[in-house]
């Protein structure tokens, strides 16, 4: 993989602000200004109302080590969310949060500057950078993991509620400010149990900027994420009670597309006269590239039914299938300990099944469009996403075809890849994802 497929296999909104940072960072000792133009100072905040700070300078690292921590952060868990969110729900947290913890910042400096003048001095900034964001974005993650202790880099594992406590300490030991740190923290724990509800827009108002004009240029760009087309987020390493690692693949979350998409609920829904739901190409060769590659490829995610997100998302009704919610009964949902067996009872059908793939033959090379060797269906040449003839095929389910044609592969490969696995749907799949058939 080169380094532009590797570009635009990222996100559209966390690929942005992976590239505003390092470009700011690189132009930086140009314009030595900049970083003080910019800093989340209380002192311009308060008193020259200078509030374009308080979103700016989440995007200024100071440091390379800063600036690659961010990076690699920002990968892991913007991509995540993005996801699941879309670009645009994302694109507008991540904003919020940062806006949010600097404001949170300035209450707390000017409630303690009885006891330290200074910190309402011209020369007093939050300097933080991207990290203040970083660590409300980890909290937010850890709140939503299904287990009931995390691991900390292996050595000892703490409850899951109290993780982000422990990197509070730990950074402010290191050095780290107590005000910003504590900040970003109680933002997430507010962003995760609900108490920034209000703040969150609702999924009518992202359908109706999505799909504006003047919000064309950005929807057609190269992974841009819809709001309808978000939902889909795949499992983080799973953190036993004992500190043991169980490993999920992007093949498990695979299965719980199309096991939703089998019960009638993993149809996409798009915009009315869109050409695809991720910006791009064609609608089904870019879901093919972006909607399935990127998400095998990416960072994993976390373990949600669509029907039950924190109070943090959007109400998505049972699985990828976006929309206003039914009632509020949609918002309840399975306990932590329900979902993490429902993620063994993944790993070990994962398992069983890689049994039946390891059996299968080569795969035989693509015969050019048009009548199939074995004269039983004639499949024309389709762009992906387009439904193909199989009105003729005694021995394959159609509609296991339909679902893989909505995936974004072609009738042709629909059938073969279901041939060649005796009808299992899943293997099917998994075959056409490793480029195979």
């Amino acid at each position: 993989m080169d380094w532009r497929e590797f570009y635009y296999t990222v996100p559209l909104a966390t690929r942005s602000i992976m590239v505003t940072i390092t470009t700011v960072f690189v132009l930086s000792p140009f314009f030595p200004a900049t970083l003080e133009a910019v800093s989340a100072c209380p002192y311009y905040i308060l008193f020259r109302l200078q509030i374009y700070r308080l979103l700016l300078s989440g995007f200024v690292s100071d440091s390379i080590l800063g600036l690659l921590l961010g990076l690699l952060l920002i990968y892991r868990y913007g991509l995540l969310l993005e996801q699941e969110k879309g670009s645009l729900h994302f694109g507008y947290l991540c904003a919020k949060l940062i806006v949010l913890i600097n404001a949170l910042i300035c209450v707390a400096v000017l409630f303690l500057s009885p006891l330290n003048p200074l910190l309402l001095s011209p020369t007093y900034a939050s300097r933080g950078g991207t990290f203040p964001l970083l660590l409300a974005l980890i909290t937010i993650q850890t709140q939503r993991s299904p287990n009931p202790r995390t691991s900390f880099m292996g050595f000892f594992t703490v409850p899951t509620e109290y993780f982000p406590l422990l990197l509070l300490a730990i950074f402010v030991l290191l050095g780290g400010s107590l005000v910003e740190t504590a900040a970003a923290v109680g933002i997430g724990y507010a962003q995760h149990y609900g108490y920034l509800a209000r703040t969150e827009p609702a999924f009518s108002t992202l359908a109706n900027i999505e799909s504006s004009s003047y919000m064309r240029s950005v929807v057609n760009r190269r992974g841009y994420i819809n709001t309808s087309a978000a939902g889909v987020s795949l499992p983080l390493t799973n953190q036993q009670a004992d500190g043991s690692r169980t490993e999920h693949g992007g093949m498990s979350a695979l299965r719980n597309l199309l096991r939703r998409t089998q019960n009638g609920a993993g149809t996409e829904q798009r915009f009315p006269g869109r050409g695809q739901s991720i910006g791009g190409t064609s609608a089904g060769a870019q879901r093919s590239h972006f909607g399935i590659s990127s998400l095998l490829s990416g960072a994993s995610g976390r373990l949600a039914s669509g029907a039950t997100r924190g109070a943090d998302e959007l109400p998505v009704p049972n699985g990828p299938a976006v929309g206003p919610p039914a009632d509020a009964s949609n918002r309840e949902g399975p306990s932590r300990e329900a979902r993490a067996a429902a993620f063994l009872r993944a790993h070990e059908q994962r398992m069983r099944e890689m049994g039946v793939i390891a059996q299968l033959q080569p795969m035989p090379q693509d015969e050019p469009h048009g009548e199939h060797p074995n004269n039983a269906v004639a499949v024309a040449s389709e762009p992906a996403g387009q439904a193909a003839n199989t009105e003729t095929i005694p021995d394959v389910d159609r509609e296991d075809i339909d679902r893989l044609i909505e995936m974004g592969f072609t009738g042709s490969q629909a059938v073969r890849s279901l041939r060649l696995t005796r009808g299992n749907l899943e293997a099917a799949a998994e075959l056409l994802v490793s480029g195979n058939v």
